[in-house]
């Protein structure tokens, strides 16, 4: 979970720890809006965040979100648990438009600032 607030900023050691953190507990980094602007957004960054921007509750109705969602998990854990490959410099991160609608639209205005690849 972020730690700061509104007005505060985090330092770029204070996000690659909290990113390392949140990935050692699990290989893929749900990303609420407050998380999104404080780790991928907030500063510079040494580190990229791949992003999956998806919608995978049935009601949204993306046929093909939960495929490319199982897709993401087999690449991220094969990241993170390959010893030859991992480090603090790469994480994997999900933004799903239930829990982060307004990180979307963020998103299309700003798509040359920030580092990352998006899956629908």
């Amino acid at each position: 979970m972020a730690t700061s607030t509104k007005g505060s900023t985090m330092t770029l050691s204070e996000r690659v720890k909290q990113l390392t953190d949140l990935s050692n507990k699990r290989p893929i980094i749900r990303m609420n809006v407050q998380k999104f602007n404080d780790l991928v957004k907030g500063g510079s960054r040494n580190y990229s965040v791949i992003a999956m921007f998806t919608a995978l509750s049935p009601q949204r109705g993306c046929a093909i979100c939960g495929a490319a969602h199982d897709e993401f998990t087999i690449v991220a854990n094969s990241f993170r648990f390959n010893s030859q490959v991992y480090s603090d410099k790469v994480f994997f991160a999900l933004v799903d438009f239930d829990e982060a609608g307004s990180i979307f639209q963020s998103v299309i205005l700003i798509p040359k600032t920030l580092k990352f690849t998006i899956i629908m």
